[in-house]
């Protein structure tokens, strides 16, 4: 016979059970383990984050001296924007007679996550402002810069302290 399948054996398909045996039927119910209770810790939490805020403000103390080959730079202005390249927001600072800038600004933690921000550097030796330094960071409270301006055009500043460490 051609196109069908072949029969299967006596033996291997499931039979009636015997006269007289109990069977048990199968239960293939799928249950939700404490499904109630994941609903409600997730609701616990969602509204936790919204009443507390997702971050929250901090005072942020940036220090950065400027030198050139060694020699210190006094009277140069001095921008740390809150984006890179020289965009967003910004503080303002000259530097002073030792070649040291001081800025205080607000930065954002986050409270169940670290909120990191890209900032940057930037001075005007021109008509147009640029970027001395920038990095992505989880903004620390006290921040300090070594800058060498004769190390242009590539970055010249570095971190020297952070935190206090």
């Amino acid at each position: 016979m051609v196109g069908l399948a072949p029969r299967a054996l006596r033996n291997c398909a499931p039979s009636a059970p015997w006269a007289g045996a109990s069977v048990r039927p199968l239960n293939f119910t799928v249950r939700r383990l404490m499904q109630p209770q994941r609903v409600v810790t997730l609701v616990i939490c969602a509204l936790g984050a919204a009443a507390c805020g997702f971050t929250f403000e901090v005072p942020q103390n940036v220090v950065v001296h400027l030198s050139r080959a060694g020699a210190v730079v006094p009277g140069v202005t001095l921008r740390y924007y809150s984006q890179p390249g020289c965009t967003g927001s910004y503080v303002e600072a000259v530097t002073d007679l030792n070649g040291t800038a001081n800025f205080s600004r607000i930065v954002h933690r986050g409270r169940y996550a670290v909120v990191l921000e890209k900032p940057s550097l930037c001075t005007e030796p021109g008509e147009t402002w640029s970027q001395l330094w920038t990095t992505t960071h989880d903004p620390p409270d006290k921040l300090r810069l070594e800058c060498d301006l004769s190390a242009a055009p590539r970055e010249v500043c570095s971190r020297v302290d952070r935190d206090g460490v």
